[in-house]
């Protein structure tokens, strides 16, 4: 016995199959408009309210075309107790992760550039190109960092980590819709849970980062290759392409996703192997060159800081070993750091099971080639994003292991039982690890704490500067300029400066540096403030 449920804007996801494509699509162009008006130098207040209210009203627009394109008499439906339960757990999910989101931004990466480039951006009214080895980011491909400006332009990088939220929502209604186009919408449920529960995707849903916005673009276009795959037409591969560019325009990476679904493509084309391939790497490469084209004029390398020399040896690509491979896998999913956030250990649990479905489903077959090409793909990337580096592929990986749920054997019914309280019983432990981490943000969301008293609890001053007694506030007006040596993170920073790495040839009167200690060539600097809790210390020129 089931529950019905007839509501349309709940059936939307599951059924309109070109929504997702078209808020792909319309983040994009948002995302190149604002690309645009920066380069132009027309980053204002009010350039930017007037867009981001026109591309939300094409959104809201674009859903209610959808509507209309439904019937949705003809799909009312019945949720089992399970689903509904899945139902209910991915919403709980979804509301620790927003906690999370709401509070003032602490993470590395957020405060080192995807939030302080658009910040800088905005301080000049233009998107310019920050010179040395700090800010080198900024050179590379920056769609989703885009979409940041407007938040920190209108209201603050709360903003900002609640899109990238978003970005997890989207990708987790996507694998539902699709799961139940492929299989059915146990499956799809299942493996959106499988996906959303991973403590990965619940870190990264509570950041300004990336990441995110790449998976969605991805687990898009791995779908259009399955159209593709599955009606032999052209378009689906086209679509697949513009999303891949999408993904490459967010992050470097996605390069490898190319190659992993060009091959795919030379593998089930049929007819024209070579023609295939190229039909869909176009549309990539086209929709991510103007990225390429502006690193290119501002740094003479299309793909800089990539062979560069700027980067560490930790950035190399690198074979770790044959047994390493299957050891890699291992540790993915039961040895976190205090740096990376482990993948669910039910991948490794499941993994043995898929053998029914590869051997009962062809498109299982497809799925678990591309599963194994990411992870190839992953064990050769450099470690510097651990976990963050296979997010991308986890929607696929999900659903792959969530195909067993999809035979119906006999035998097989116990160990689908044991799985599906194994999952559950993940998700509540990692459910509860979130809302405990979650927690500390409650106080300055119900406004009980302020953002000034979390930032100063809870930033990590090792790599961050923050103002944590108003001195700056206090003595350094519009008018200075502050020379910062040293410093990493520097989103909090709210007074003028310019950075060693910068090289600007300007005239500044104060010195600040931390972590590191004023050089001796600058006799004349007098030390006029210095605070063991942040490592800062500022020098006033005579």
């Amino acid at each position: 016995m089931g529950i019905r449920l007839d509501y349309p804007l709940f059936s939307l996801a599951f059924l309109c199959p070109n929504i997702m494509l078209n808020f792909a699509v319309l983040i994009g162009i948002y995302s190149y408009f604002v690309f645009l008006i920066g380069i132009l130098k027309l980053l204002r207040y009010e350039i930017i309210l007037f867009s981001s209210v026109t591309f939300a009203v094409l959104a809201v627009f674009l859903i209610i075309i959808n509507c209309k394109k439904i019937q949705f008499r003809k799909f009312r439906f019945r949720l089992s107790p399970i689903e509904l339960a899945i139902g209910i757990l991915l919403l709980v999910l979804a509301i620790v992760n927003l906690i999370g989101a709401l509070g003032p931004e602490i993470s590395y990466d957020a405060l080192w550039y995807h939030l302080t480039l658009p910040k800088l951006y905005l301080q000049k009214g233009q998107i310019y190109h920050i010179s040395g080895n700090l800010l080198y980011y900024g050179a590379m491909p920056r769609l989703v960092e885009m979409l940041y400006v407007a938040p920190l332009a209108l209201t603050n990088e709360i903003g900002a980590k609640v899109i990238h939220f978003l970005f997890g929502i989207l990708t987790t209604l996507t694998i539902i819709f699709y799961g139940k186009r492929y299989f059915n919408l146990k499956v799809a449920l299942i493996a959106a849970l499988i996906f959303y529960s991973n403590l990965v995707v619940a870190w990264q849903s509570t950041t300004a980062d990336i990441d995110l916005g790449r998976t969605f673009f991805e687990v898009l276009a791995f779908f259009f290759f399955l159209n593709w795959w599955k009606t032999r037409r052209d378009r689906e591969l086209i679509k697949s392409g513009l999303l891949t560019g999408l993904a490459l325009s967010t992050k470097y990476l996605a390069f490898g996703s190319i190659g992993i679904l060009a091959l795919l493509v030379f593998i089930f084309a049929k007819k024209q192997k070579i023609l295939k391939p190229v039909i869909f790497i176009l549309p990539a490469i086209f929709v991510a060159l103007p990225w390429f084209v502006s690193s290119i004029v501002n740094t003479g390398n299309p793909i800089y800081p990539l062979f560069s020399g700027i980067l560490s040896q930790w950035h190399n690509f690198v074979f770790r070993g044959f047994l390493n491979f299957f050891i890699d896998f291992f540790r993915l999913s039961n040895l976190p750091t205090d740096w990376v956030s482990p993948i669910s250990p039910i991948y490794l649990i499941l993994l043995p099971l898929t053998i029914f479905p590869l051997l009962k489903f062809p498109v299982v077959r497809v799925v678990g080639i591309y599963c194994f090409l990411a992870y190839v793909y992953w064990f050769l990337t450099p470690r510097t994003g651990g976990t963050r580096f296979i997010l991308p592929y986890l929607p696929i990986f999900s659903l792959f292991v969530a195909s067993i749920f999809a035979v119906n054997i006999k035998r097989l019914k116990i160990f689908q039982t044991v799985s599906l309280f194994a999952i559950i019983f993940l998700t509540f432990g990692h459910l509860a690890i979130r809302l405990y981490i979650n927690a500390k943000n409650l106080p300055v969301i119900l406004g009980k704490e302020s953002k000034h008293e979390f930032l100063v609890n809870n930033l990590d001053f090792t790599n961050a500067f923050y103002d944590t007694d108003h001195y700056f506030e206090r003595q350094i007006k519009s008018s200075d300029l502050v020379y910062i040596i040293g410093g990493q993170n520097l989103y909090y920073v709210n007074f003028p400066f310019t950075h060693e790495s910068f090289g600007e040839n300007v005239k500044y009167n104060y010195i600040f540096t931390q972590y590191k200690e004023l050089p001796g060539n600058f006799g004349n600097a007098k030390l006029i403030y210095q605070n063991p809790k942040t490592y800062v210390k500022l020098y006033k020129l005579d």
